[in-house]
């Protein structure tokens, strides 16, 4: 896989290669450290800016327009990496080969129109502002949404992991001007990258990506970019909600205190797959399988917030001894009591993963991002140093996770079973 990275004008273009694709994909990242303030505000210009432009003012004309390029499929979305908050916008595209000639000049210029031609509107923006109303409805009418995020915030509430992606109390104050406002933010003061992937030549293709681009801002060096835990619990937390689903769910987090990089990044992920992270895992065999507690049981490490958390959804019944088995589980782990197949396999399956996923141009982007913003390496590196984890590592590392919430959402009435 080739890469070139090329410096334009307030922004860094870097282009992948991916030979015999279909499909090329831009992407537009804006980086900037997150902020509680700005959360509503972020996610409502996201959503906003693929709505409607100034040549195509309605969802109808702008929809339209991209069947006209061929199907070309727009989207935007917000990412988080740590303190690191990425307002994206991205489209796929046909390769010209498969369309006709001057389709990619044709997108590039239609994925420009979106950025820089704005059409800001009462009328769109009560539009938007009731849609993502009725999305933050349909969230919180999901159980396990309210538990995981409810469990974050039990944890800690100001940290950037506990932030919601919007605020309905945010949402009701605002107005247009202040997403007119955001949007002049938004492009003077990020640290702004274009990803580009697919089949093209490199040179034709950053010619058209320079002469469409250009913002006020200039590249921002970005550092401790993950979140670093300050205050650990010497007993945890526990939280029990009452609430109307047959299925009650029980949450459990950990915050990860002074591991190192290579713990970071390549000892816990090993660890976690080996606690929770499959059908091989010892919270799948032992609480699902064997002792027939828990109706899913597994776990999620995420290296940018330095916390673990644990997800089973059980009969309310079985909470005490389902909280007492995992943290058996736990116990066993970090006293060594695991084999070296479980090592093998946990490393297998996760190279596997990256085996596959290095195909996908959205993943060949994700680890572009990574490298930026994480210093993670390329995916020969990674797994060059995931098969050197020894026993020893893992158990070292399993010390260092600080249980700190146990969050219980149990039945009440209700056929609901999410």
């Amino acid at each position: 896989m080739d890469y070139q990275k090329i410096s334009g004008q307030g922004f860094n273009l870097h282009l992948i290669e991916k030979k015999l694709t279909k499909r090329n994909i831009v992407e537009i990242r804006l980086a900037d450290k997150i902020k509680y303030e700005d959360i509503t505000k972020r996610y409502f210009l996201n959503k906003y800016l693929i709505s409607i432009t100034n040549n195509y003012p309605t969802e109808r004309l702008l929809s339209i327009k991209t069947e006209d390029l061929y199907n070309v499929h727009l989207g935007s979305t917000i990412e988080r990496i740590g303190n690191i908050s990425l307002f994206v916008i991205g489209i796929s595209f046909l390769n010209e080969k498969y369309t006709e000639k001057g389709m990619i000049d044709q997108t590039i210029k239609f994925l420009k129109e979106i950025v820089y031609n704005c059409n800001f509107n009462e009328e769109q923006f009560k539009v938007i502002k009731k849609r993502i109303i009725e999305e933050i409805k349909d969230e919180e009418e999901s159980k396990k949404y309210k538990a995981t995020i409810s469990l974050k915030e039990a944890m800690d509430k100001n940290s950037p992991f506990a932030f919601r992606r919007v605020y309905l109390k945010q949402l009701n104050s605002l107005t247009l001007q202040d997403i007119k406002d955001y949007y002049q933010q938004v492009i003077s003061e990020s640290d702004i990258n274009i990803y580009a992937v697919g089949d093209f030549s490199f040179t034709a293709f950053s010619k058209k990506i320079l002469k469409n681009f250009s913002f006020p801002s200039k590249p921002k060096l970005f550092k401790n970019n993950c979140l670093i835990h300050n205050k650990f619990r010497l007993l945890s937390k526990k939280v029990m909600k009452k609430d109307k689903v047959n299925q009650s769910i029980l949450k459990i987090g950990f915050k990860l205190k002074d591991l190192n990089l290579f713990e970071q990044e390549y000892v816990m992920p090993i660890y976690n797959e080996i606690l929770g992270g499959g059908s091989n895992s010892k919270l799948f065999n032992e609480v699902r399988e064997k002792h027939s507690l828990a109706y899913y049981s597994s776990s999620l490490y995420s290296p940018y917030d330095n916390v673990l958390y644990i997800s089973s959804g059980i009969s309310k019944e079985n909470y005490r001894l389902t909280k007492k088995l995992i943290s058996k589980i736990i116990n066993d782990l970090q006293q060594g009591k695991f084999t070296e197949e479980d090592i093998t396999s946990a490393k297998n399956n996760m190279i596997n993963r990256f085996n596959m996923n290095r195909k996908e141009s959205s993943f060949l982007i994700s680890r572009q991002v990574l490298k930026q913003y994480y210093k993670a390496k390329d995916i020969d590196e990674v797994i060059k140093q995931i098969k050197k984890v020894t026993k020893k590592q893992i158990i070292d590392a399993s010390k260092k996770i600080k249980l700190d919430t146990i969050y219980f959402l149990y039945g009440g009435e209700s056929n609901e079973t999410d």
